[in-house]
């Protein structure tokens, strides 16, 4: 049985090494296009659970707890990326909003996520909602 076990993870720890292989040497999909997906997808389903009751799905500030005040972030506004970078976004995440001299009701996430989870977060909000021809400087 353990045998059998040990065999099994040979099997597919190879067999994920063969992907990853694979992918390196491919001319059309890279390491780089597959990690870009995965900090995408990861920080999709942590924005969901710990960003969009507040900022909503769609990041317009009318999450699930609507009334609040001040109103939370509205990330589809023309000019919230202005001066605002992918750290700063990682920041409020890691630190709560008052960090960056906002209100204190966007909680520190810092404790609760570790610094993947939190850049994975900052990365999403930006590539997500962040205006395709904006001149944000990050």
């Amino acid at each position: 049985m353990k045998q059998s076990f040990q065999i099994a993870l040979v099997i597919i720890f190879c067999g994920f090494c063969a992907v990853c292989s694979n992918a390196k040497h491919d001319k059309k999909t890279n390491v780089t296009d597959i990690t870009k997906k995965f900090v995408f997808r990861n920080g999709e389903k942590l924005y969901a659970r710990y960003c969009a009751p507040c900022h909503g799905e769609q990041g317009e500030g009318d999450g699930i707890y609507f009334g609040l005040e001040p109103k939370p972030a509205d990330f589809t506004a023309p000019d919230f990326f202005q001066n605002r970078s992918e750290q700063d976004l990682a920041t409020v995440a890691s630190r709560g909003s008052k960090s960056l001299g906002k209100s204190n009701l966007c909680p520190p996430w810092g404790g609760t996520l570790n610094e993947e989870e939190i850049f994975s977060i900052a990365k999403y909000i930006k590539d997500k909602f962040e205006p395709k021809d904006s001149l944000s400087p990050n």
